[in-house]
């Protein structure tokens, strides 16, 4: 577990369950839970579990969506100004834990954001089984709690990179992978000051803000032909050109191989190229938004897939997938590009977290449940009240 405590950032501290996430009214064309295939949530009638030796608290996590299973998914567990973490909880946050429906089977956890003294807690817990019906516990109060587990809560054979962005100051900021890469400010830029999300702590760049990744954690992200995902979650208040970059490992033209994130005056897209420079055969683009109806000001979250067996590159903005193309004529990717937020001569303005990469094909039902945790998270979990033995 790594604990974060983050003070003095941009904006109000907010984990609002409804879409929006930071307190802001759905967006046009925001698509509703049932859309998304998100079950509607269902009364669940559990028989108490055992407790964890030790512990004085806990809270029974239900599991409300899907209706099919995602192996080892990592759920967000938020609570804001909850009263009982306020007068339970240590004033470190070590003695939270999780465990799974038996009440006493230890799962692996991270807190990116925890305050006793406000009650608040932003928690990442991996689910073996993230499915309607499953269940957790959440621990708190205890002053010798049982040891870590061993096993990884971001599954290495699912996820390359994950960015929380949540260390404090000016970085660098670690991969919450196995393999802690980190992405940092390089010379001759500054660095984007923290900024509240709807899953946590996130950056705000502007002006000459930029981060990149290190050269060890690049060289991991070399798919050649096999096939991935990527995705952020983003807001920009204004766009600055006409290719405004959140996510840049090469891509952006014919002649450079590799795979980018393009918001800006023309048509949001995700692009690859293998870098033949063979014009339309050696670049391709799916759009997350049509030219000219870009909207501002308003957390999204878009994930790109690039499904070689389908040979297709799928955009989804918000859950939902907007638009793809056929990639058979698209060859290698592979490039010595380091991985970028804000590209030096494409940047980006506006808040910026959640930057992962996949080590293979998102499902749809993956994409719309990892929004819906974002954003209508009492479609996907609900948490119930304080229990004592």
């Amino acid at each position: 577990m790594r604990a974060v405590l983050v003070l003095l950032l941009v904006g109000a501290c907010s984990f609002s369950g409804s879409a929006g996430g930071d307190g802001q009214p759905p967006i046009d064309g925001q698509p509703l839970p049932s859309e998304l295939g998100i079950d509607a949530p269902e009364v669940i009638d559990a028989a108490p579990a055992p407790w964890l030796t030790g512990y004085t608290h806990r809270r029974r996590i239900d599991l409300l969506s899907p209706s099919e299973p995602l192996t080892n998914f990592v759920l967000l567990v938020q609570l804001e100004s909850d009263a009982d973490l306020q007068l339970v909880a240590d004033p470190s946050g070590q003695s939270i834990r999780f465990t799974l429906a038996d009440g006493v089977t230890l799962t692996p956890w991270e807190v990116e954001l925890y305050d006793a003294d406000e009650g608040t807690l932003a928690a990442w817990v991996r689910v073996p089984q993230m499915r309607a019906g499953e269940a957790l516990y959440l621990y708190y109060g205890s002053s010798s709690p049982p040891a870590e587990p061993a096993q990884p809560i971001w599954d290495d054979s699912i996820y390359s990179l994950v960015m929380h962005f949540a260390d404090p100051g000016n970085g660098p900021w670690q991969s919450a992978t196995a393999d802690n890469d980190s992405m940092a400010v390089p010379s001759g830029a500054t660095g984007p000051a923290g900024v509240f999300a709807p899953m946590g702590v996130g950056r705000r760049f502007g002006g000459n803000d930029r981060i990149e990744l290190d050269a060890g954690g690049s060289d991991r992200l070399q798919f050649g032909t096999s096939s991935f995902s990527f995705s952020v979650m983003m807001k920009t208040p204004t766009n600055l050109g006409q290719w405004d970059m959140p996510f840049y490992k090469g891509g952006s033209n014919a002649g450079q191989a590799g795979f980018d994130m393009e918001l800006g005056t023309g048509p949001w897209r995700t692009c690859i190229s293998d870098g033949d420079n063979q014009g339309a055969s050696s670049i391709l683009c799916a759009d997350f938004i049509p030219e000219s109806t870009p909207i501002l000001d308003q957390w999204h979250w878009l994930t790109t897939v690039v499904n070689r067996e389908a040979q297709k590159l799928q955009a989804y903005r918000d859950g939902m997938l907007q638009d793809e193309v056929d990639i058979t004529a698209i060859g290698d990717l592979d490039t010595t590009t380091r991985l970028m937020v804000s590209n030096m001569n494409y940047k980006f303005n506006g808040d910026v977290d959640e930057l992962r990469v996949y080590r293979s094909t998102l499902t749809a039902a993956w994409i719309a449940t990892e929004w819906a945790n974002a954003f209508d998270a009492d479609t996907v979990r609900r948490i119930g009240a304080p229990e004592s033995p």
